[in-house]
């Protein structure tokens, strides 16, 4: 026997026993020996990749509506909102311009005002 195959099987007899140290069942083979199973235990895994997409999608839209519809325009409608229901007042407050749409939102400005000067 090899020592790579010796090592391959030591490694899996390790993970097993850490596997075994957090919690086992036992089960009885079809031969009648009693053996440890590792108990599977779920771990929720929170999309974090989804998150940051939805968050960073939030930026760019809140900045796309304020380039759009300009300054006054925008808080007038803001002002708006936040005399509404409960959830229109919600989405005001989340809607308000923060330095993070501010800056996407001039990045945004600077690139039409660009493609205009382009055209012109």
């Amino acid at each position: 026997m090899s020592q790579t195959t010796f090592d391959q099987r030591v490694s899996k007899i390790d993970d097993k026993h850490r596997l075994l140290s957090e919690g086992a069942t036992y089960r009885v083979g079809p031969d009648g020996l009693i053996v440890a199973v590792p108990q599977r235990r779920f771990v929720p895994r929170f999309p974090m990749r989804g998150l940051a997409l939805l968050l960073g999608g939030t930026f760019v839209f809140k900045a796309a509506l304020l380039v759009a519809s300009g300054e006054g325009t925008y808080h007038g409608r803001l002002s708006e909102l936040a005399k509404g229901q409960p959830v229109e007042r919600v989405m005001a407050w989340v809607m308000q311009p923060d330095p993070v749409t501010r800056l996407i939102a001039r990045g945004m400005d600077m690139v039409v005002h660009a493609g205009v000067a382009e055209r012109s």
